[in-house]
């Protein structure tokens, strides 16, 4: 990995507590779009279910891979945007589990929270790492939009391979926003993040993470990479 210029932009609530934090040119453009092509390369697993009163409604191709490798890359760069001590815990590493993340027109993520997990060495994750592979007005990079979400094909799970051609690009990505929400009930936003190719998204777990959702793709294809920044 090797970044262009980053600027950083801190999102608070209205008592100052950090609630996100959104950095722009955290990968190239070169990096994205090898990501890409190794995601269509690979192909994508859709995952899908509907909500329920425990789940919240899910729509999206998938890519699960373990790296430490990709994990301490990412951490390089995200580990020194997030709070240095939490409860006398320090930041120490991004989770090994890597994932990709397509979406296609009509997909999305509805309103939920993202819980805190532990890994096998007893660290816990934090925060979210979003970081997004293209952006609004980009072409999609994979499939035609409107299409299947992905091939059929099984995504592996150890990260290996060359990288693929990306295939026939897509229209411009419309849509797909980060929405985060505020209110006893839910209902009033409280910031909204729309997908820029190389930016990344960093927001909090369980008690400060807030409700928000992946708003659909109206155009075009999403792509993401996911992981958490790491607690011990």
């Amino acid at each position: 990995m090797c970044s262009s210029a980053i600027r950083v932009d801190v999102i608070h609530n209205n008592h100052n507590k950090r609630l996100a934090t959104s950095i722009d040119g955290l990968l190239s453009p070169r990096e994205c779009a090898a990501w890409i092509r190794y995601g269509e390369g690979q192909g994508f697993e859709r995952s899908f279910h509907r909500q329920t009163s425990e789940m919240a409604h899910r729509d999206n191709g998938r890519i699960t891979l373990h790296s430490a490798d990709v994990a301490a890359a990412v951490f390089a760069r995200v580990g020194k945007f997030v709070p240095a001590n939490m409860g006398g815990r320090r930041p120490l590493a991004c989770n090994s589990n890597i994932r990709i993340y397509r979406y296609a027109v009509g997909q999305r993520f509805g309103k939920h929270i993202d819980e805190s997990v532990d890994d096998e060495n007893g660290l816990t994750s934090q925060w979210t790492v979003l970081i997004y592979l293209n952006g609004g007005g980009e072409g999609g990079g994979g499939a035609a939009a409107g299409g299947a979400s992905g091939s059929k094909k099984k995504g592996r799970s150890d990260g290996g391979g060359a990288f693929a051609g990306a295939g026939e690009e897509g229209a411009p990505l419309r849509g797909g926003e980060t929405v985060f929400y505020k209110g006893n009930y839910g209902d009033k936003v409280a910031a909204s993040f729309s997908p820029r190719q190389g930016a990344c998204l960093v927001h909090g777990h369980g008690q400060q993470c807030l409700l928000h959702e992946g708003a659909a793709v109206t155009s075009g294809v999403k792509y993401l990479l996911r992981t958490d920044v790491m607690y011990g």
